[in-house]
């Protein structure tokens, strides 16, 4: 591995670490805006706790899975609520699928939706396990701070600040990288990220818009990329400081940039390794080595972490597992939302990781007989 291959993956990180950041900025500020009115129909019956457990599980990143797990040690939501948000939460890799394979990432999140609400209703139904009492809802604390900066009161306490000022800035510099093929789909360069094998994931052509006087293209990535980064720039601009402060800055740059950087890199580098190591390609695509692979993956994801999930990703990007072998991994995964069940009931967490170990092991060895 070369200096220019080192640059290359580097350059690969910085994009998709400001990506994956943006994406939970704009989490962010939807899980605040709205969590309040969620969790108030959550308190009518086991349905709706199983229902909006789900839906709370989809959101991409950690927050999704933090809130059912707090809540379930809170006593306010049932063991089967636990098990729909747990199994329809994927991590920190949701914002990484969301970036960079939408379609995919929706039909993933659509499936895992109705295994989480088939399976908490079952468990509910079955009552095998000890469903938690429902307490005052005054028991669990939540943020419902106005963040953005409406009224004309709110606007005289407006402070700009060192913290939004730096975000501004590099959200900028990443809108004018757009443009210039630094961001988004190389014709040039094999891309780690972008160049998927077509015969696996039967991808159409990416057809491109060319503006050669101006010595640039722009295509659907970048379209994408632009949308994103323009409505964190509104948001960061309008923001009232609090929300910059203990949301933007406190949580999602202070806690997740550096380690979202560095497990990116760390993922690249082994990807780039597998990809330039000549055989791989035989063993990956030796019909004998399936149930392996599914079993590596599965393995993966029992790992109570995002980040070591990402070489999952990444392998079913370049084309090297199936479907099915990446859903199964989503299934049995749900980022860091089990760190803290583990603290609180660890029992509760072996119970979890079996059940969802039997649904992805299920899922993935028919996507090997059938071929998805």
């Amino acid at each position: 591995m070369n200096i220019q291959d080192v640059v290359y993956v580097f350059s690969q990180t910085i994009i998709i670490t400001f990506l994956v950041i943006m994406m939970m900025m704009l989490i962010e500020y939807f899980h605040v805006k709205i969590s309040g009115k969620l969790f108030d129909l959550m308190r009518k019956n086991s349905w709706t706790q199983v229902l909006i457990s789900a839906l709370i599980g989809l959101i991409p990143g950690c927050i999704g899975g933090f809130t059912i797990v707090s809540l379930y040690t809170h006593k306010v939501v049932g063991f089967g609520a636990l098990l729909a948000a747990l199994i329809a939460s994927f991590g920190d890799e949701a914002l990484f699928m969301f970036s960079f394979i939408p379609l995919k990432a929706t039909m993933i999140a659509g499936i895992l939706f109705v295994i989480a609400v088939i399976f908490g209703l079952l468990v509910n139904k079955l009552n095998i396990f000890e469903k938690n009492q429902t307490i005052n809802s005054k028991h669990f604390e939540l943020h419902t701070d106005n963040c953005l900066s409406h009224t004309v009161d709110s606007c005289k306490h407006y402070q700009f600040g060192w913290k939004r000022s730096i975000l501004l800035i590099c959200i900028i510099l990443f809108i004018i990288a757009i443009p210039t093929q630094f961001i988004g789909h190389s014709h040039e360069n094999e891309s780690i990220l972008f160049n998927h094998n077509t015969a696996m994931h039967n991808h159409t052509e990416e057809v491109c818009v060319h503006a050669e006087e101006e010595g640039f293209e722009i295509g659907g990535e970048q379209i994408v990329f632009l949308v994103i980064s323009t409505a964190v720039l509104l948001l960061v601009l309008l923001a009232n400081p609090h929300f910059v402060e203990a949301h933007l800055w406190n949580h999602v740059i202070k806690k997740h940039f550096l380690k979202i950087f560095l497990w990116t890199f760390f993922i690249l580098i082994i990807i780039h390794f597998i990809l330039n190591y000549n055989p791989i390609e035989t063993i990956f695509g030796n019909a004998y080595a399936g149930i392996i692979l599914l079993l590596f993956v599965l393995l993966i994801g029992f790992i109570p972490q995002s980040g070591p999930h990402l070489i999952v990703l990444f392998l079913f990007m370049q084309g090297l597992i199936p479907f099915s072998a990446l859903l199964a991994n989503s299934i049995l995964q749900e980022g860091h939302a089990g760190l803290p069940l583990i603290a609180e009931s660890p029992k509760s967490f072996i119970s979890i990781k079996i059940i969802k170990f039997i649904i992805a092991l299920a899922v993935g060895l028919s996507g090997f007989l059938i071929g998805f």
